[in-house]
């Protein structure tokens, strides 16, 4: 098991739970305790949730009827089930967000924007960017990265990422790493992940320096060019928050992709008793969360 479904890719969220391993679908949640109470409930790892076998995902839930009060997790876009089976596991199903989407089997210049193009061929005469054949070896500058990246967006909760979750995700089987540089100095760097032939553009971040010269565009044009030799398909993802059709990472990621495709919520009660007593023991009003003792997590 490689890229997302690799061990220690489920062991990199170990400090907010606990990995489980579900045999038969080949899959991981994450058991996470109630804050307040003595239960559990599991969430996919974050972003997505990728599964060997979705045809027996329902039979693994079902063995953890007694250890759960719920289950949520989203999609991978390229899920290998049917949206009318999916919603037979899971009664809480929606459509949650369109991932776009490079498809390989056209040209770059089909998927990329010809002003994108232009973006990326200017920043390259400024910004080296290599292909880092050992990610962990830029466990330390990665860090930096994604500390400034926390300051400057005040990233909290589940994507606070903490150092040893970094040890663990460059580890992982099939993760790759880009680092640009101005100089001498590392001014960016981007995490893909790959499974078999299908790459997903995982984290990326920059220092000041690197948003000054656009080499978010040297590493996505590079790192394009470099997986067209053999992936499929490349999922640069979303963008952020709970409505992201007017942001700017949403627009600046359509201008890499030749198509979209969905990636759904998935939500299930697995002990409605427990459920409905921590809802009654928080107070917690009407919402379209869920779980939905869990509103306001991920802001």
């Amino acid at each position: 098991m490689k890229g997302y479904l690799h061990p220690l890719y489920a062991q990199s969220f170990s400090a907010i739970g606990t990995p489980i391993f579900l045999p038969k679908s080949k899959s991981w949640l994450i058991k996470r305790q109630i804050p307040g109470t003595p239960y559990f409930d599991a969430m996919g790892p974050y972003p997505l949730f990728t599964c060997e076998n979705w045809n027996r995902l329902n039979e693994d839930i079902e063995s953890l009827d007694d250890q759960l009060v719920s289950l949520s997790l989203v999609t991978d876009p390229f899920l290998n089930i049917k949206y009318e089976s999916l919603k037979k596991i899971f009664p809480i199903c929606y459509p949650f967000k369109d991932h776009f989407i490079t498809d390989f089997s056209q040209p770059l210049e089909f998927s990329v924007t010809k002003r994108t193009r232009k973006h990326a061929r200017i920043a390259l005469k400024e910004i080296h960017v290599e292909h880092c054949p050992n990610p962990i070896r830029h466990l330390e500058a990665w860090t930096l990265l994604y500390d400034e990246l926390i300051s400057r967006h005040d990233i909290t909760g589940i994507r606070k990422f903490s150092k040893q979750s970094f040890n663990h995700l460059l580890n992982v089987e099939g993760a790759e790493i880009f680092i640009a540089r101005l100089g001498d100095e590392i001014v960016g760097a981007e995490i893909f992940i790959i499974n078999n032939d299908i790459g997903y553009a995982h984290l990326a971040a920059l220092n000041q320096v690197g948003y000054q010269n656009n080499a978010s565009y040297a590493l996505d044009w590079t790192a394009l060019q470099y997986f067209s030799n053999f992936l499929r398909f490349l999922d640069h993802g979303a963008g952020s928050g709970i409505d992201d059709s007017d942001d700017g990472l949403t627009q600046y990621k359509s201008r890499w992709a030749s198509k979209t495709l969905p990636v759904y919520f998935c939500g299930r009660i697995l002990n409605s008793d427990f459920y409905n007593e921590i809802l009654e023991e928080k107070d917690v009003s009407d919402t379209n969360y869920f779980p939905a003792y869990r509103q306001g997590e991920f802001k």
